[in-house]
């Protein structure tokens, strides 16, 4: 009896680390390069034409970045493409002021348009086929009429699974010179957006490496994204194991928000997990502003990428939109059986899902 009112009356204390903390002890095992990614840096320097095969994880893009720094400073003009406007934005504001006048980050679609502007050519982007096929047909004429300095000595692709066959031949009108054509490919064939999009290095006499070890997540993320395509992840060994991933299943649209806004307040809050909004990410397969509300309580919902970044709230995001991004921890909202949906398969869930570096809860429909 007296037990019972001495435990009733007295705080209850859990040795259980704060999420903030949890995440910023496993940050400073995943920041370590890799062998393999020391490898890379000198196989690249030694090809200056090589295509790099990474899973989900692999470090393509710190790989990319890094080799586009190094061409600059051997004062190199040097093109950095991607296929995604969000990853783009992303890796343009990571570089340095003292770069801004050698290194040019751009989407594929983005460049084609530049190009169309200094060479005062229409750019009517109507249509799938336009922005499959013309594009790349009038930024290949454009290339050829531009002045030769808005060219390039060295071109970094990061995301060449999502580039078509017109687009490698449409980039080789933008080198300055003819020898060497410098090209660095980082790629995943298994994150492909286009069924028809093939990145074969033989064909671009490009000289093959791969990167099979995962180091952005933590080796329980690792191994619950590669499920998703029945194979099986292969980690740094002294990644962090991390938290098992959670999935929860409900029945509607409002049940997928009443859980999102559980798991979030249970992350940002500071009495809770204390994580920072800009740590925080939440992906969906379909987004619709009105069904979504503009805050979690005192934590708050943004839209836009660059607002996420300054910390004024949690990002609200399509999982195609975040392609080729990470956050700390990711809810993935609303998600559908792999492959029971159109428009959500079982790649889909491979990339959104390894989005996340430290933390994943999946709410399933």
């Amino acid at each position: 009896m007296l037990s019972s009112l001495r435990s009733a009356l007295s705080p209850m204390f859990r040795f259980v680390p704060v999420l903030w903390r949890t995440i910023a002890d496993q940050e400073e095992k995943l920041l370590r390069l890799t062998e393999a990614q020391h490898r890379i840096l000198g196989f690249i320097r030694r090809h200056p034409r090589s295509a790099i095969e990474g899973v989900a994880g692999s470090g393509k893009t710190l790989l990319a970045m890094t080799q586009a720094r190094r061409h600059a400073d051997a004062g190199l003009r040097v093109l950095v493409l991607c296929y995604n406007k969000h990853l783009a934005q992303s890796l343009s504001g990571s570089l340095s002021p003292a770069y801004e006048d050698q290194i040019v980050v751009s989407t594929f679609h983005s460049i084609c348009a530049h190009f169309c502007r200094l060479t005062m050519r229409s750019f009517n982007a109507q249509g799938d086929a336009f922005w499959r096929d013309e594009a790349a047909d009038l930024l290949e004429a454009a290339a050829l009429d531009v002045d030769p300095k808005e060219r390039f000595d060295a071109i970094v692709v990061d995301e060449g699974q999502d580039f078509l066959e017109l687009w490698w031949e449409a980039l080789e009108a933008l080198y300055r010179c003819d020898e060497p054509r410098r090209l660095t490919v980082f790629y995943d064939p298994r994150q492909r957006i286009y069924r028809d999009a093939a990145m074969t290095a033989t064909e671009l006499q490009l000289a093959p490496f791969t990167l099979d070890t995962n180091c952005r997540n933590t080796q329980a993320i690792a191994a619950y994204s590669a499920r998703a395509l029945s194979f099986e992840a292969e980690v740094d060994p002294g990644a962090p194991k991390g938290m098992i991933v959670e999935e929860e299943r409900v029945h509607s649209e409002a049940d997928v928000i009443k859980a999102t806004r559980k798991t979030v307040q249970d992350w940002c809050l500071r009495d809770r997990g204390g994580l920072k909004p800009s740590q925080v990410a939440i992906l969906v397969p379909w987004l619709r502003h009105d069904q979504w509300p503009e805050k979690f309580g005192v934590v708050r919902l943004v839209h836009d990428l660059e607002a996420w970044r300054r910390g004024e709230g949690v990002l609200l995001e399509t999982h195609r939109r975040f392609k080729g991004l990470e956050a700390d921890a990711i809810v993935l909202a609303g998600v559908p059986d792999a492959g029971t949906q159109r428009g959500y398969s079982a790649e889909d869930h491979y990339v959104a899902s390894s989005r996340a570096k430290h933390v994943l809860k999946v709410i399933r429909t």
